[in-house]
């Protein structure tokens, strides 16, 4: 339930396109009930969700472990309103800026996150998940020595196959929560490289080595052969788009080996190993599933709704992970930490420079595309035939909302900054359109935050700060 209401039918905010400074907040009577039952209804579960989770903290359950790692999907509700108009008028008066404050920005950002998402609960369910997980191999194979071992060893030996299969599947469920929730928060991994090897690539030579990525692939990274492009038969399509998932969590899985290589003090050829390895994972990408979902968004609307929902979220989440692996890689060649080569090498074709923009660009293609206020259709639903609560546009669907906004507002941020560059240095007559197009991107970007308000108070917190800095820098509106 707590999952569930996160998207209200109800009140202003589902109803409202997105925020203008001139716009008026005035409700009648109605829209504050209706707005006051959504808000009091989404704090009400989360908080009863919390509190049942903490009073069976000591149960070791599968389904526990499942409850968490649902209530880690869910961003903490407001137990008031926050009023928009706040955050629009926040650090403006009596600013004089010489520009836009990337770093400023981005922790003005990350605090609006962080009191709305924490990665506990996603955390509490892989550990749990794998503790589980651990004692049911030690139970298969006779080596449990504890009291009850006997009575637990006889009922997972008695287990089906299939009930066997199932706990893999969610046990590795919980390792892709892990894997994203870690990497984006900058947190440790709750579990290992040696525990969460496949069984089909386990073996003492790989107990201590990284994921086999051909496992994920499926694919040869130097000669692809996943070739397919839109527009194609039906089940062509949704194969690629599913093969492209462990693609997805493999890319942040090296993520957070390049960040935990770099906390560890590590320098040259293993930083470079790891730099190298999601180079090639990168680049396999932009030529396979990257060219796919180009194609997909270029034809937005004339892609079936199921794989629609589908690819959004997976475009959305991939180009998180490239914009933090940027990130890593620049602070890999600025501070000299991997090899002399492969910094020269990338400084001298642009890489970090060039995946950045990419990734940029693709993701404000994305929310321009999948917000329905954002591609000058008409408002009927993008979805017809699904639930009334998402069916109005395709990033709703998203079941994991922090990742889009964490993606949407990082490009927001970059397109802000290079907005401002622009108009600093009077580059729109050099740049030709680079202004009017950058602004265009950042406000896609924006408008994609304020569609995910509906049923986000992060996003809508976050949206307000983006059109502040906005308005303030650049005077122009949402």
């Amino acid at each position: 339930m707590a999952f569930a209401t996160q998207w209200p039918q109800g009140s202003r905010r589902q109803h409202e396109a997105c925020w203008n400074s001139n716009d008026s907040l005035a409700e009648d009577s109605w829209g504050e009930l209706t707005k006051e039952f959504d808000m009091e209804i989404q704090w009400h579960f989360w908080t009863r969700a919390e509190q049942a989770l903490q009073e069976v903290i000591g149960v070791e359950s599968f389904r526990l472990a499942c409850a968490e790692a649902i209530l880690g999907l869910v961003q903490k509700p407001s137990n008031r309103e926050h009023e928009v108009t706040g955050f629009a008028a926040t650090k403006t008066s009596g600013r004089i800026s010489p520009g836009v404050d990337q770093e400023s920005l981005r922790l003005e950002i990350s605090q609006v996150i962080l009191e709305h998402d924490s990665p506990k609960y996603m955390e509490r369910a892989a550990r749990r998940m794998h503790t589980l997980k651990f004692k049911c191999d030690l139970a298969m194979k006779g080596v449990a020595q504890t009291s009850h071992s006997d009575g637990v060893s006889r009922r997972v030996q008695s287990m089906s196959e299939d009930d066997q299969t199932s706990l893999g599947l969610l046990y590795w469920l919980a390792v892709m929560f892990d894997t994203v929730s870690s990497s984006m928060n900058h947190r440790p991994l709750t579990v290992s490289d040696q525990d969460c090897q496949h069984r089909d690539s386990r073996s003492e030579e790989v107990d201590n080595s990284h994921w086999n990525i051909d496992l994920f692939v499926q694919d040869s990274l130097d000669s692809p052969t996943q070739r397919t492009r839109w527009p194609c038969a039906y089940e062509e399509l949704a194969e690629a788009v599913t093969k492209s998932g462990p693609v997805k969590v493999l890319l942040y899985r090296h993520v957070a080996w390049l960040q935990n290589s770099l906390r560890r003090g590590q320098q040259g050829e293993k930083v470079e190993s790891i730099v190298r390895s999601a180079m090639n994972l990168y680049f396999y990408w932009n030529a396979t599933y990257g060219q796919l979902f180009r194609d997909m968004v270029r034809d937005f609307d004339c892609v079936p709704g199921r794989i629609r929902s589908w690819f959004v979220c997976i475009s959305g989440h991939w180009h998180l992970a490239a914009l933090l692996l940027a990130e890593l890689i620049e602070t890999v060649d600025k501070q000299e930490l991997g090899t002399r080569e492969g910094k020269d090498q990338r400084l001298g074709s642009s890489t970090v420079t060039r995946m950045k923009e990419t990734s940029v660009n693709e993701v404000s293609d994305l929310a321009r595309v999948a917000s329905p206020y954002g591609n000058g259709q008409s408002p009927e639903p993008q979805l017809p035939g699904f639930h009334p609560s998402v069916n109005e546009g395709t990033i709703l669907t998203d079941p994991w909302t922090v990742v889009l906004v964490q993606a949407f507002s990082k490009a927001a941020v970059m397109l802000l900054a290079k907005a401002d560059h622009y108009r600093q240095y009077a580059l729109m007559e050099i740049g030709g359109d680079g202004l009017a197009e950058t602004i265009r991107r950042a406000q896609g970007c924006i408008k994609g935050l304020w569609f995910l308000g509906k049923k986000s108070d992060m996003a809508r917190g976050v949206a307000g700060i983006l059109t502040r800095e906005l308005q303030f820098h650049l005077g122009t509106a949402i």
